[in-house]
């Protein structure tokens, strides 16, 4: 029989490679606060995401990083180039990055030049009623 300092090990490793404790941890922002601090807001077709490392422009860990080619389909907010670069850092750990899918659909929310990222909103559009709030708020706005 399993000694209770057994089973207490057993739980713990368990706990540590649970999907949840590598969930990424973000600030909880609406939709309307990302809106606002971001450069440019648009929806945008995946075409091509690929692996660069080093030389990204981010510090330490994640300096390595994917570069993602989309297609502009619509803008909510800035003037975000027809087709363009956006630059997702690889989170080591935390599980942040987008995991951008190539074909698919996204929502990018871009601060600064190229730089996008999970916890300012980028996300796939798939069962995300994310859109039609991002009309409304640009419709507000008078862009």
């Amino acid at each position: 029989m399993p000694s209770k300092y057994t089973s207490a090990l057993v739980l713990a490793l368990l706990s540590l490679s649970s999907p949840s404790a590598w969930a990424c941890s973000c600030a909880y922002a609406t939709t309307s606060e990302l809106y606002s601090e971001a450069t440019s807001v648009f929806l945008g077709s995946i075409t091509k995401a690929q692996l660069k490392p080093g030389s990204g422009g981010f510090s330490g860990k994640y300096d390595s990083h994917i570069e993602v080619t989309y297609s502009l389909i619509e803008t909510f907010k800035g003037s975000p180039d027809a087709e363009g670069v956006v630059l997702d850092t690889i989170d080591l750990g935390g599980n942040c990055s987008i995991n951008f899918v190539v074909s698919r659909v996204y929502v990018i929310f871009l601060y600064g030049d190229k730089t996008a990222g999970h916890c300012g909103g980028t996300r796939s559009t798939r069962g995300e009623p994310i859109v039609d709030e991002l009309r409304a708020l640009r419709d507000s706005s008078g862009v």
